[in-house]
């Protein structure tokens, strides 16, 4: 079996999907999932359970994801492996 990422693990602990991004703040905050989830809403700003019933009259809109992962740079330093940690500081330095 493959070897799982460290962002895998922190977006596992958050109970936040794969595609989620991880933003690394200061300070020892443990991984949290923070914004509101993709959904339909319709022209009066109501939510729509099942979109495909209003899809051929073309009056709902998505609105997009505005989820992330918060994580404490500490909290990573206390958690991560020492191998996982080189990764990060690699990471950061490349990018």
């Amino acid at each position: 079996m493959a070897k799982r990422s460290k962002w895998f693990r922190i977006r596992k602990l958050a109970e936040a999907g794969k595609n989620v991004p991880v933003q690394v703040v200061k300070g020892n905050v443990s991984p949290t999932l923070m914004g509101e989830p993709g959904h339909y809403v319709t022209r009066t700003g109501k939510p729509v359970m099942y979109p495909r019933a209003y899809a051929k009259k073309g009056r709902v809109t998505y609105v997009c994801s505005t989820q992330e992962v918060i994580v404490g740079r500490d909290w990573l330093v206390e958690n991560l492996t020492e191998e996982e940690l080189m990764q990060t500081v690699l990471e950061v330095v490349e990018g």
